[in-house]
């Protein structure tokens, strides 16, 4: 499954005087072009369009093949609208129309990746051993030293970490969750800044660390 945000469509319709009407038919040629891009890679015709985001699914069975369809989708869209900057994200493949589901989350979750500063323009949903890994790597840049702390340790810190950031970070309310004593649960999140240099009073650093363990959460539940 891919997902897809038209970014700044609205900034480069104002900037060119396009008026309401022919900024809608501008975001339903860019669906029609991924709709043709799709069948080229010999997808089904099921493409959505929803404001500046769009959902379509394709049989790419690997992320070479996945990021072929989203340059050759981006090309063609930029072509017609220059100055439009495309953000993708991709599930990994599915066979069975139940997962779609998953799927959709995967790929949003990967987008939210390719969105972030430095993240480039897509990212796959493919945390098993490959040449990009996208959300692997994340994952492995964000919480990499707590996962191999509490592996050899048999520590909890990332349900703790979990269990802090659905808290809405905050310590009393994650320390009732996990029933320990706030102390406890001080001393665990300074460890995990300890390991990771994330600092959880600052928003970009929650959000980094909140998106790795969706990451997680989707790709191994527990």
């Amino acid at each position: 499954m891919f997902c897809c945000q038209l970014q700044d469509i609205d900034l480069i319709a104002r900037q060119e005087g396009l008026e309401p009407a022919r900024t809608e038919r501008a975001r339903h040629q860019m669906r029609r072009i991924l709709q043709r891009v799709s069948a080229q890679h010999g997808g089904p015709d099921l493409v959505s369009l929803r404001g500046n985001a769009m959902v379509a699914v394709a049989p790419c069975t690997d992320p070479v093949s996945a990021r072929a369809l989203t340059a050759a989708a981006t090309e063609q869209m930029t072509a017609v609208l220059p100055g439009l900057t495309t953000t993708w994200g991709v599930s990994r493949p599915h066979s069975n129309p139940l997962d779609y589901g998953v799927a959709y989350r995967e790929a949003t979750i990967a987008m939210r990746v390719a969105a972030r500063p430095g993240g480039g323009d897509s990212a796959v949903f493919d945390l098993a051993p490959g040449d990009q890994p996208d959300l692997a790597e994340y994952v492995k840049e964000v919480l990499g030293p707590v996962l191999d702390y509490d592996r050899e340790r048999s520590t909890p810190l990332i349900a703790t970490l979990r269990a802090y950031l659905e808290s809405d970070c905050s310590l009393n309310a994650a320390a009732q969750r996990l029933s320990v004593h706030h102390k406890t649960l001080r001393y665990r999140l300074n460890r995990i800044g300890e390991l990771t240099r994330l600092d959880l009073r600052r928003h970009e650093d929650r959000f980094r660390a909140d998106l790795a363990l969706r990451i997680l959460q989707v790709s191994f539940p527990v």
